[in-house]
């Protein structure tokens, strides 16, 4: 471009094809100019932040899952759960996407951003921290102890929504910025076919605006106002296939990245080139198309949906596996022509020509390496009858410590050992090199222990989410996940120390890395976007209308007829299930609201305790509790001794519960918890326990009179 970067482009004259090829930056080294530097920096910086913090998250989750630890009484398990998914998958993977596509965005069309994107893009992170901040604030407080899917009927303060929408709108703020940029390349430069970079970043956005708007519609319409109050109930089965309308588009969010720097950074770094143009673009418009329509194969097991409208997206889902195929040959026949031509034949000779030494490639050649199993994982669980085998096991959570925490994440971590010099102007050495090669390798051993044993005691039954299960005391297949869980603690504690290496790894490069000099330049950007001539591309592949207007045609078709199902449903509302803090996650129930003290009661005590339950909703069970805590307490072991046999209650309770609960007048000893001698509950408050569940414990565990002669017992042995 001539003149200043500022300049509006509609004043620019309409030059000719032969002018706009000469303008093309083909001599210019691809680069971040320095006003860009602060910008891409502040994104780095704030993913690898959030990484470290999700970090600890996960290696505490680990360890108290394992039973290798306790965490004090102050902090969830739950809450790590939250913190750990919302971290790990929502702030590290989108902050450093943004980051990561200012960056290569800016050197391929001009060499920086122009005013209007970088205000937009300052824009969108300072909404995005602000979301943050406004998530963080309740999850502490307990208040927001939702996971990272928040679904309903789990409700979270509403800050906690609030501030999801902020970092949504601050990242469709960064997403409008590199539309932005790319359209003023594209009116300077006429009808030239984009940089492949530009082209890639600019796919990825598409896909999470689309996406998001799933997430936004069940959050703006059912979920703020749902916690504000302003309506009692909400509608499960909507939101959750709001949730998955963005959810499984997600997972390509966190993909097509990581994509993007195996087609264009990996040849670079090998001294390849690109092998394909055109399958490089075709893979990431079939990555649009279907991606967005097969969030259904996320709920095969809910009811409320045909079984045919999950089935066509299934069949939309395994479409996606083409892209990926494409991919997968693209990749390996640069990384074959790049070898053969240093001289390495036969038929995988050409492996040993490529720079295994070099912490920048074996970073992405692991990603992709785990992300073969990783994807094979992802088959099975988007298949109607395998996935039944596996579903909500932690074998799901192993599949997706593959695909997102390594295929994506080891390749960004990779990519920031090369960005975070280049941006700040200083030179990788040999022995940063030799610390970028342990916290890759470190990485992919510690992945493979943890995700190994999680696949392992998913195919055992092992459900996944949940602190501790052990369906009472020597059941044989529970007592089997327990080398499995030791399992995954080894890899997390290994992973944990990874995650410390690449925290001090980008500091160091950033701040103590020596700097660049005249004869020893800072670090590439290693782009093998090949110029272009304007030629070779067809211009439907750049023909962002038609690729939307299929993508529109085909959401229409996978959800209009299923949402307006769910709409026809009758009694489809829910109240809200408030969450419980403490160390197991539902514990410690909110501190129950005074109740006056009731008339007394009558002789059919199981009946009073009846009535009482029809009086309760079905979150916390205080409302409607019969008589003050005065009243209870040591008259159940006494005055309503008369109406429940006590010996049986025991009996019962040291069945049923015994295995995981500690109580000495009945002699159990269970390792899960809490403790019930030292309960303070009164028998009202234990029976909505044992009926509604919390923690670990299922609802339902005891019914009708076994649950109330139950809590009666138990109050009257603790002595509360």
């Amino acid at each position: 471009m001539t003149g200043t970067v500022d300049r509006p482009v509609e004043q620019l004259p309409e030059p000719s094809r032969r002018e706009r090829l000469r303008r093309l930056p083909t001599t210019r080294e691809v680069g971040v100019s320095r006003g860009d530097s602060a910008l891409v920096m502040t994104h780095v910086i704030t993913a690898i932040s959030a990484l470290l913090l999700g970090g600890i998250a996960g290696l505490l989750q680990s360890l108290e899952r394992s039973g290798r630890m306790n965490l004090p009484d102050w902090l969830g398990y739950y809450q790590l759960v939250t913190a750990h998914g919302i971290l790990m998958a929502i702030v590290f993977t989108t902050v450093f996407i943004l980051g990561f596509f200012y960056a290569g965005v800016a050197a391929v069309t001009d060499g920086e951003l122009y005013a209007g994107p970088r205000a937009l893009a300052w824009m969108g992170y300072a909404l995005m921290v602000l979301g943050c901040v406004l998530v963080v604030i309740p999850l502490l407080a307990g208040e927001a102890t939702v996971l990272y899917t928040f679904y309903a009927p789990m409700q979270a303060h509403p800050a906690f929504y609030f501030g999801l929408t902020f970092f949504v709108v601050g990242s469709w703020l960064g997403g409008f910025a590199i539309f932005l940029q790319y359209a003023s390349w594209r009116r300077a430069y006429g009808a030239i076919t984009s940089p492949l970079f530009a082209f890639m970043a600019v796919a990825t956005m598409l896909v999470w605006q689309v996406a998001t708007l799933g997430v936004a519609t069940e959050v703006l319409l059912q979920l703020i106002p749902w916690s504000l109050g302003w309506t009692d109930t909400i509608n499960v089965l909507l939101s959750r296939t709001l949730f998955w309308f963005f959810g499984h588009p997600l997972v390509y969010f966190w993909l097509m990245p990581a994509y993007t720097a195996w087609y264009l950074v990996m040849p670079k770094l090998i001294g390849g080139r690109v092998f394909s143009d055109n399958l490089a673009r075709l893979s990431f418009m079939l990555l649009i198309v279907f991606s967005v329509p097969v969030g259904l194969h996320h709920q095969l097991m809910e009811p409320g949906v045909d079984n045919g409208w999950k089935l066509l997206q299934v069949g939309l889902t395994f479409a996606v596996v083409i892209p990926s195929l494409v991919t997968a040959f693209s990749l390996w026949a640069s990384m074959e022509l790049a070898g053969r031509e240093r001289g390495y034949g036969g038929m995988f000779g050409w492996l040993r020509g490529l720079p295994w030494k070099d912490a920048r490639f074996l970073g992405l050649m692991m990603g992709m390496l785990v992300f073969i199993p990783g994807g094979a994982g992802g088959l099975i669980l988007a298949s109607f009858n395998l996935n039944q085998a596996v579903h909500n096991t932690i074998f799901v959570t192993g599949h997706f410590h593959l695909t997102v925490a390594t295929a994506a994440a080891l390749t960004f971590i990779s990519t920031m050992f090369w960005l975070v010099p280049h941006v700040t102007g200083r030179r990788i050495t040999p022995r940063a090199n030799r610390w970028m090669l342990a916290q890759v390798w470190s990485w992919t051993i510690g992945m493979a222990i943890m995700s190994t044993s999680m696949h392992i005691a998913g195919l055992l039954g092992q459900p996944r989410r949940t602190k501790v299960i052990d369906y009472g005391s020597g059941e044989k297949v529970a007592s089997s996940w327990g080398p499995y869980e030791m399992g995954q603690a080894i890899g997390g504690t290994i992973l944990f120390v990874s995650v410390i290496l690449a925290f001090g790894i980008v500091v160091y490069l950033a701040t103590r890395a020596p700097r660049a000099t005249a004869t020893e330049p800072r670090a590439e950007f290693p782009l093998a976007d090949p110029p272009r001539n304007g030629l070779e591309v067809p211009s439907w592949l750049e023909s962002w209308r038609l690729w939307l207007t299929v993508l529109a045609v085909l959401i229409v078709a996978a959800y209009a007829t299923p949402i307006i199902q769910i709409f026809n449903q009758k009694d489809t509302g829910a109240k809200a299930v408030q969450s419980f803090k403490g160390d197991e996650g539902g514990l410690k129930l909110p501190t129950q609201p005074a109740t006056p003290a009731a008339p007394p009661a009558s002789s059919d005590s199981t009946e009073d305790s009846g009535n009482s339950k029809a009086g309760s909703d079905s979150n916390a069970g205080a409302d409607g509790a019969a008589g003050d805590d005065a009243s209870k307490g040591s008259d159940a072991a006494s005055g309503e001794a008369s109406a429940v046999d006590m010996d049986a209650a025991r009996d019962t309770f040291a069945a049923s519960c015994g295995g995981c609960h500690a109580l000495s007048d009945a002699g159990t000893n269970g390792a899960v918890g809490p403790n019930l001698d030292s309960t303070k509950m009164d028998a009202d408050q234990i029976e909505q326990q044992i009926l509604n569940g919390g923690g670990a414990m299922p609802p339902g565990l005891l019914q009708g009179d076994d649950a109330a002669a139950v809590a009666q017992y138990v109050a009257g042995a603790a002595g509360s």
